[in-house]
């Protein structure tokens, strides 16, 4: 439909949304292994806040959803627990799911490497707060659904 400028009313073409979150994924117990140092080391409190930040983009016909997470490196099988987990909750493909890390040196280690090993505790919780944030983006990127 065109309006009588010729321009395309407003309900003709789709409207991007977004939704954007930051998750917490400080760790809640102390002392915690930090990996990426070439020694092993334990953290014994946070001095900064760490996040899994989401954003979901959906453009009417397609959602996809993008999310970083404050750590050194993760493993294929905790990312795509999250995803599994988040798509079961929204139904959106893991194909349309991106979980990358911002490669800190200074968070929990979530996957042995580089001189430490993996703090399992933690390893075991970080997947269930990534799909948090993945769920949580979605939400936000339509509010009234």
């Amino acid at each position: 439909m065109f309006d009588r400028l010729g321009c395309r009313s407003p309900g003709a073409h789709p409207r991007l949304q977004a939704g954007a979150v930051a998750v917490d994924v400080t760790p809640l117990k102390f002392p915690v292994r930090v990996n990426g140092n070439f020694t092993e080391r334990l953290a014994q409190q946070a001095n900064d806040r760490l996040h899994a930040r989401a954003l979901a983009l959906d453009d009417g016909k397609v959602t996809a959803i993008l999310c970083v997470v404050d750590t050194c490196m993760m493993s294929r099988e905790l990312i795509d627990k999250a995803k599994a987990q988040a798509s079961m909750e929204t139904g959106i493909p893991l194909s349309r799911m991106l979980v990358s890390a911002t490669h800190t040196h200074s968070a929990p280690s979530a996957l042995g490497c580089l001189g430490s090993r993996e703090d399992p505790e933690y390893a075991a919780w970080l997947p269930g707060k990534i799909s948090e944030a993945l769920t949580a983006a979605v939400k936000a990127s339509n509010p009234q659904g």
